[in-house]
């Protein structure tokens, strides 16, 4: 009887491991994404097999600072992988063009050492980099914004208020640091910020207002401060954006570096 139970359990065990997706690469795999038109930017996912298990994580923007990224795949998102490197090899030599742009979408998948790049507008369908990043990290980017406000919200006690800079907001460069410091009264005919609640930044000069958003946000385990024209409020005016590295941040100054 114990003989037949121990036979008829190694039976059961071995069609439970065939029934297992089996991933097509052996050790681990990255997949990079460049895209953009006047300006590029670069996102990055990279996978391993540990025991047998199929780990991947979010490498670039890495954010693992505020949230560890790395998710324990399941069946289904092992078999979207797969899925995905079969169009790898399929258009590894080229493909039949969708359209042309003066945008980019380049594609550089590198599976355990072999790297394949791939710099056409193939037909991902349903496949393509942002369609496989929600797919399988979806529940930690849905926790990640919610553990970004709370940062965000925590940082407004120090941010709430007026702050004026050692030089001109327009005259910053990629060179000196730009130091803002807290200032109780603030001159109307002098260039000040004020943050104010819902991360609305707006930018006073002259009894002239120039209206952003901005966002607080740690990438590679530093903070930076992200800055967005509101384009609704500013009307016509085009107004640029900008992205500081924060070097130092209390409630009576802040220390920044263009980045």
């Amino acid at each position: 009887m114990n003989k037949f139970i121990y036979i008829t359990s190694l039976i059961l065990l071995s069609f439970a491991l065939k029934a297992q997706t089996k991933i097509n690469f052996m050790k681990t795999l990255k997949i990079e994404h460049i895209y953009g038109d006047e300006s590029y930017a670069v996102e990055e996912m990279t996978f391993e097999i540990r025991d047998g298990k199929v780990y991947g994580k979010i490498t670039n923007p890495n954010k693992d600072a505020l949230l560890n990224s790395e998710t324990k795949l399941n069946d289904n998102e092992t078999k979207l992988l797969n899925s995905f490197l079969k169009l790898v090899d399929k258009y590894q030599n080229g493909c039949q063009e969708e359209f042309s742009s003066s945008y980019v979408q380049y594609y550089t998948i590198t599976t355990d050492g072999k790297k394949i790049k791939i710099y056409k507008f193939c037909n991902w369908g349903n496949l393509k980099y942002f369609d496989i990043k929600q797919n399988i990290f979806g529940e930690y980017l849905s926790k990640l914004e919610k553990k970004k406000e709370v940062l965000n919200n925590e940082l407004f006690t120090f941010l709430s208020g007026y702050w004026k800079g050692n030089i001109r907001f327009d005259k910053i460069d990629n060179g000196p640091e730009y130091t803002v410091k807290k200032n109780q009264i603030v001159n109307s005919k002098e260039e000040y910020f004020e943050f104010k609640k819902n991360n609305k930044l707006l930018l006073h000069l002259n009894h002239k207002t120039v209206f952003y958003q901005y966002r607080i946000d740690i990438l590679d385990g530093e903070k930076y401060l992200s800055i967005f024209a509101d384009g609704e409020k500013n009307g016509e005016e085009f107004v640029y954006g900008h992205k500081f590295l924060i070097k130092a941040l209390n409630k009576n100054i802040i220390k920044l570096s263009r980045s």
